[in-house]
């Protein structure tokens, strides 16, 4: 579990199937959520996933990763592909590198 790379709130759940079978889990956040989307490692939005409060049911394959994308209530943005906003230059403009 971590904040989203693009600094929008989001947090980003990654789960894996490590012994090689099937499981089923049931993910429950500790805080409200507007939106799920599951994504790829990158963080590339695949799908909404439906949810029941927040909450997400889940069956995992042999081996499988599944991030999913937990769009809070408080997010500072509305996309789950939002980009951070772009950092202003502590250089002059007639620096040189």
């Amino acid at each position: 579990m971590k904040l989203a790379d693009d600094r929008s709130g989001d947090v980003i759940v990654r789960l894996y199937e490590s012994l090689g079978g099937q499981a089923a889990t049931v993910v429950r956040p500790a805080f409200p959520v507007a939106s799920v989307v599951e994504t790829d490692l990158l963080e590339r939005p695949i799908a909404e996933v439906a949810h029941d409060g927040g909450n997400v049911s889940l069956r995992l394959r042999a081996f499988q990763i599944h991030t999913l994308r937990f769009r809070t209530a408080t997010s500072n943005d509305t996309s789950p592909t939002a980009k951070p906003a772009a950092k202003a230059s502590s250089r002059s403009p007639g620096h040189r590198t």
